[in-house]
């Protein structure tokens, strides 16, 4: 979308309307449509809304600009619900302060904390299937609980002695329809684990790990509300494609791997002030959420967390995580800003890896780019890479179409093969003195590539680095090089002209300049006796070009 930024657009505006009819009246606008048009302040896009307090099913309680969050006195008044207390929310206002003076851009969502006033455990289910309502319960229970199926019957008491091992609870439903099943904890406390990674904490069978009928099972919770002494484990909710909502009170200190994998129908997600981990796979695939807080008490992000959450816009990492695992905002195809804070230290691959629509991106002091980190990202137009990265992995920027131009810091030692390979759109490269070798098919397929800055540190490039860059038409090999790779500059149709630094030719691998213009000069460095351009012409790859390379002009 774009906007009216100035008088004269305003103006051209009005002068429109009326040429289309004459007055405001003669086109049925409103009174003084076309006078107030022209007196409209200009000054850009309308102001976003960078701080978004959240309810547990997504929706919006209060939203601010980041203007008005730096000014905020208190947070906003938790909201009121039957059946639940509210715990406040997730971010402190001086955490929140903080990170928007850091980064101002950024839009923070903050979600609201509840436990069940009665500090009971309900889960929603809805049977529909006559042939599926035998359900077992799967927890693992260290003291004694009681589970209330809400159908009237009498309650399964359930007492165990080990938060490992799982206990499996079965009932059976007379009819389909809804139900509320009820946990009360008597002593100690339980916890939901999935009977396998099959199969969520309601499954067919307590027996076979492998029986895939137990999503039916799954797909029967819609809702859950989270009490006391209770606690989320691996796979609890996996599968649980209805599952609308749920709540999680402080009092969870841990949130199991695979906790929420194909929750389909999942919106939001806060992740209460008690979690310092999310853990690997929690919200894989749940294509529907749009909002995720994470606590500013988290300080680990692991694996896949969030991978393929389709309608994730934009998430805040907050001040204090210093680590984030590989694949952790994969493919989130909507997903269009991330602010990275400085406190992470470390990324893992593919992190941003197929995140289509992301069009802008704040990194931390990282110290490296790993493999695949942003690659598939067609919609980056740019990125500012911080001094403190030391190396960019194999294909960390690969097919960012929109890219047009780069900086690699003075920091960076390496490039790795195809890290921008299929930038199709990067037209200027500068390369600061440090970085010592550009890997094989780094720069390859960069089709609208013009000009690189190449320091005086790199000893080595690698096959097919340039290849078919077809709008490179002058390129520099400092006087450091001393290895060239095979079909380095392959097809760049536009080159004219190719100047190698060295005295020494560098060892030239084969096909190095396939289907560069057979007028194309390479030019060596000049010396009175050219003896350096005999020695280029009749050496080992070279002299395949020798009716091509001349001398530099004499000084």
């Amino acid at each position: 979308m774009e906007y009216i930024t100035n008088s004269t657009e305003l103006t051209a505006v009005a002068d429109a309307i009326r040429s289309k009819g004459g007055t405001s009246d003669s086109l049925s606008f409103p009174a003084g449509f076309v006078s107030a048009i022209e007196n409209i302040p200009t000054g850009g896009s309308p102001s976003v809304k960078n701080l978004v307090f959240i309810d547990y099913d997504g929706s919006e309680v209060s939203s601010y600009t980041t203007q008005e969050a730096l000014a905020l006195t208190a947070l906003p008044a938790n909201p009121s619900h039957t059946g639940l207390t509210a715990q406040g929310w997730n971010w402190s206002l001086a955490n929140i302060k903080s990170y928007l003076t850091d980064y101002p851009n950024a839009i923070v969502y903050v979600g609201q904390m509840y436990i069940t006033s009665d500090g009971k455990t309900r889960i929603y289910v809805t049977f529909n299937d006559p042939a599926a309502l035998s359900p077992y319960l799967a927890v693992a229970v260290n003291g004694t609980i009681s589970v209330d199926w809400g159908d009237n019957s009498t309650p399964d008491t359930i007492t165990g002695e080990s938060d490992i091992t799982i206990v499996f609870c079965q009932h059976t439903y007379g009819s389909t329809g809804s139900y509320i099943i009820t946990i009360t904890v008597s002593s100690g406390y339980f916890e939901f684990r999935g009977e396998s990674s099959y199969a969520s904490c309601l499954t067919v069978s307590s027996s076979s790990n492998n029986d895939r009928r137990a999503k039916i099972y799954s797909n029967a919770i819609t809702k859950v509300n989270i009490g006391s002494n209770a606690r989320v484990g691996i796979h609890s909710f996996r599968y649980c494609s209805s599952l609308k909502s749920i709540t999680i009170p402080d009092s969870v200190t841990n949130i199991g791997s695979y906790s929420f994998v194909e929750c389909f129908s999942l919106e939001s997600m806060t992740i209460p002030d008690g979690v310092t981990d999310i853990n690997g796979y929690m919200l894989q695939k749940c294509y529907s959420i749009k909002s995720i807080s994470i606590s500013d008490s988290v300080t680990s992000i692991w694996d896949y967390a969030f991978e393929y959450c389709y309608a994730l816009k934009s998430i805040a990492i907050p001040e204090g995580v210093t680590t984030i695992g590989d694949y952790v905002l994969g493919y989130c195809t909507s997903l269009k800003s991330v602010f990275t804070p400085d406190s992470v230290t470390s990324l893992g691959v593919t992190v941003f890896s197929g995140c289509t629509s992301l069009e802008s991106v704040t990194l931390g002091r990282t110290s490296s780019i790993k493999n695949g980190l942003f690659g598939q990202c067609r919609s980056l137009k740019s990125l500012t890479i911080p001094s403190s990265v030391t190396s960019i992995g194999s294909s960390a920027l690969s097919d960012c179409c929109s890219l047009k131009s780069i900086t690699i810091p003075s920091g960076v030692t390496s490039i790795d093969g195809y890290a921008f390979s299929g930038c199709s759109a990067l037209e200027s490269v500068t390369i600061e003195d440090g970085v010592a070798s550009i890997g094989g098919s780094a720069f390859s397929s960069c089709f609208s590539l013009k000009s690189v800055d190449i320091p005086d540190s790199v000893t080595s490039i690698g096959y097919s680095a340039f290849s078919e860059c077809h709008s490179l038409a002058s390129f520099t090999v400092p006087d450091s090089v001393t290895n060239i790779s095979g079909s380095v500059f392959g097809f760049c149709y536009g080159m004219k002209e190719c100047h190698i630094k060295p005295t020494t030719p560098p060892t030239l691998g084969t096909a190095a300049f396939t289907g560069v213009p057979s007028n194309a000069i390479i030019y060596v460095p000049y010396s009175a006796d050219h003896s350096i351009l005999e020695n280029y012409q009749t050496a080992s790859g070279w002299s395949t070009y020798a009716s091509q390379i001349q001398e530099e002009p004499a000084p």
